[in-house]
């Protein structure tokens, strides 16, 4: 064996390697963009249903929730009484806070511009009021005759006026005085109705100025 085959031989065995690991680059996956967290959507608030207006059918149900002004074993006027209940239950409806409350304007030729009464009245003289200044029919109101006035019902001795508990509102007395005539539209008398109010008008004894937040006392 010549010296050059070995010298061949040993080059070509130099030569042979043992198989590379090729590594497969993946191809490039496309770059992710940051997406922004979308907030959640401001679902709605379910609307709060209003409260209810207050019912009061008859004359018990007034006793029962303001007691009375007036001594109730004498039946007669107590002054030490009639303040204590005075400073419990009575309060100024406004016409500015009118229009805090309701976002409507009050009428700038309104006869009356406040209202002494129970407090509880006042959601209700809201709401009427809303009902004739949208129906164009506040001009009906004239003047303003009252709401507190301890006294029994006309005609009775027996009986308290709702007028006693500020629960109730006279309006164009001199129009439309106790047995008529009655002057105001049905549809003035009908916003009364709507708003929560039964109208002296109603009366088997017809009461043409007389309103009131009491069904059947």
């Amino acid at each position: 064996m010549s010296i050059d085959f070995i010298i061949d031989l040993i080059k070509t065995l130099l030569c042979i390697q043992s198989p590379t690991k090729v590594k497969i680059k993946k191809p490039n996956s496309p770059q992710e963009v940051p997406v922004k967290a979308t907030p959640p959507e401001d679902k709605p608030k379910p609307e709060v249903p209003a409260k209810p207006p207050l019912h009061l059918v008859y004359f018990k149900d007034i006793v029962d929730r303001y007691g009375t002004p007036y001594n109730k074993e004498t039946q007669q006027e107590d002054e030490k009484i009639k303040h204590e209940w005075e400073q419990q239950w009575m309060s100024m409806w406004r016409g500015d806070e009118f229009e805090k409350a309701t976002g409507i304007k009050w009428p700038q030729n309104a006869p009356f511009k406040k209202i002494y009464c129970n407090k509880d009245l006042i959601p209700f003289l809201n709401n009427v009021f809303v009902n004739l200044i949208k129906k164009d029919l506040f001009k009906e109101l004239k003047k303003f005759d009252g709401c507190w006035c301890i006294r029994k019902i006309r005609g009775r001795d027996d009986k308290w006026s709702i007028h006693t508990f500020a629960l109730a509102v006279d309006f164009n007395a001199e129009e439309n005085p106790l047995g008529g005539p009655l002057t105001f539209s049905k549809e003035f008398l009908q916003c009364w109705r709507d708003a929560g109010w039964t109208c002296g008008a109603d009366f088997s004894r017809i009461d043409g100025m007389h309103f009131q937040i009491v069904e059947k006392a």
